[in-house]
């Protein structure tokens, strides 16, 4: 027994309700509480009994398990858990983004110690070497860290634990018998530590870069990385495309008068309207391609400055254009690559758009000029029809 997922039947008056269960298409969605208190997993079966507690006070809701009748339960088989961010466990069982992840630093950790065994020896004929260092910067669960050092090759620095997360991580090393490679804890501002590998989290899950990442990831360039320093990722091309989508346009702001009953709302809502939507799902999404995707710009993390691009693209479908939908295409390495847009059933990444004020028609065809810019380490996209 995992959870118990929670929904709620509104009764408005004594014949109508509203039932939020995720069986009904509407807006509604449910929540998901842990099986109990104490965070053990239950092992039960068809016929058992399960007390679950309910509280609400002050508009908030409290559930849990507060026991279960489990016939023929082991207690050997309970076992105690942490709570771990939905992103951080959809990250760890995206297999193909870990796969690359880890080849990826696996070949520069043992390429930069080769380099380094083969130098030490010209120097002092003993096949002597140092470990390497690296820093990982990564938030969540820090795995391109901890597969540096599971190379042996490497003495890895996590420099952004969560607090919550530390216990976790501290369990992690241990178990992987990593303990004496691996150094958890905060790195100080003031201390110019260099380190010949530097493994950044730029990209948050939702589709975009991290808030104000590009620069403190410049800031970092300056104090933290020497001239044979090698950074994965290395560099970042950013991809995008012109979208058809009355989905997206509906989950951004108010379509008339109709869906609040006559009422004039919407010109006053949309002021308000939402211009950049994150954590979207094209696999998913109700969309139309309306141009080809296309490559704006391709620029690496030592220097990350305002970028501009424009492109023309040809339009390949009549429709109306709704948004530009963008993604990354992250190279870790120039032989590693992994993409933001992936088909992969289990991948964890989500896409983002930049919606157009209003929708623009288009014909086969035309074309368009879409230009982008990157500043803050926010990005925006305009449209314009060629005439």
């Amino acid at each position: 027994l995992d959870c118990v997922m929670v929904w709620f039947d509104l009764q408005l008056i004594e014949d109508i309700h509203i039932d939020t269960s995720p069986h009904r298409d509407l807006c509604w969605e449910q929540a998901i509480y842990p099986a109990n208190r104490n965070l053990e997993l239950l092992s039960v079966g068809v016929g058992d009994g399960i007390d679950v507690e309910v509280v609400c006070t002050e508009m908030c809701l409290h559930v849990s398990v507060c026991s279960a009748d489990v016939h023929g339960a082991d207690a050997s088989h309970v076992n105690t858990i942490s709570c771990i961010n939905r992103r951080d466990i959809e990250r760890l069982n995206d297999v193909e983004y870990q796969r690359i992840l880890c080849d990826a630093v696996n070949s520069v950790v043992q390429q930069m110690s080769f380099s380094e065994r083969h130098d030490d020896g010209e120097r002092h004929g003993d096949g002597q070497t140092r470990l390497l260092t690296a820093i990982d910067l990564s938030h969540g669960i820090p795995m391109a860290g901890i597969y540096a050092a599971k190379t042996g090759l490497c003495q890895t620095s996590l420099c952004h634990v969560d607090e919550s997360l530390l216990q976790v991580i501290e369990t992690l090393v241990a178990s992987n018998s990593l303990s004496q490679t691996v150094n958890i804890h905060q790195l100080p501002q003031h201390q110019r530590m260099q380190a010949d590998v530097i493994l950044l989290d730029v990209f948050d899950s939702t589709g975009v870069f991290r808030d104000d990442i590009l620069r403190e990831t410049s800031l970092l360039m300056k104090s933290r990385v020497s001239g044979h320093s090698v950074v994965i990722p290395h560099s970042v091309t950013i991809c995008a495309a012109c979208i058809s989508s009355p989905e997206l346009r509906a989950n951004s702001q108010v379509l008339g008068s109709v869906p609040t009953l006559g009422l004039d709302v919407a010109q006053f809502i949309n002021k308000y309207k939402v211009t950049t939507q994150v954590d979207l799902d094209l696999r998913t999404i109700q969309h139309t391609f309306i141009t080809q995707a296309l490559p704006f710009s391709t620029f690496d993390f030592r220097s990350c400055e305002t970028v501009r691009a424009n492109r023309r693209a040809a339009v390949e479908m009549t429709g109306h254009i709704t948004a530009v939908a963008f993604w990354f295409d992250v190279h870790l390495t120039s032989c590693h690559t992994i993409t933001t847009f992936s088909t992969h059933k289990l991948s964890h990444w989500r896409q983002a758009a930049i919606l157009l004020p209003i929708d623009l028609p288009v014909t086969e065809g035309q074309h368009v000029d879409i230009s982008f810019l990157l500043r803050d380490s926010c990005i925006h996209f305009d449209v314009e029809l060629v005439h």
